[in-house]
C-alpha cells in the first residue's frame, strides 16, 4: 500500500513560531518555503523524513517525523 503525501503544498504562511525561540531560523524557514513553492525546488520538503520512492515526505505509521539540518557543515537529525 501506499502511504499518504505529507505535504502536497508548502506555504510560508502556514508556519508559526510557537516553541522555536529562534525566530531568525523560523524566517529562514519560511523564506526558503516561499522559493520552494515559487519555484519548485524541493527545499523544506526534501529535509522531511519519512518519505516516499519520489523523496515527498509522507505520514509517518509511527507518528515520529525526522528533520534532517545541517550544522557547521555537518548532517544532524531532529526527531
Amino acid at each position: 500500500s501506499r502511504a499518504a503525501v505529507l505535504v502536497k503544498s508548502i506555504s510560508p504562511y502556514t508556519i508559526q513560531q510557537k516553541f522555536v525561540t529562534d525566530c531568525s531560523f523560523v524566517a529562514s524557514l519560511c523564506i526558503c518555503a516561499a522559493f520552494e513553492r515559487r519555484f519548485n525546488q524541493k527545499i523544506v520538503t526534501s529535509i522531511i523524513f519519512p518519505q516516499d520512492h519520489k523523496g515527498n515526505p509522507v505520514l509517518s505509521t509511527t507518528g515520529k517525523y525526522m528533520v534532517k539540518l545541517w550544522l557547521n557543515g555537518i548532517a544532524r537529525q531532529v526527531i
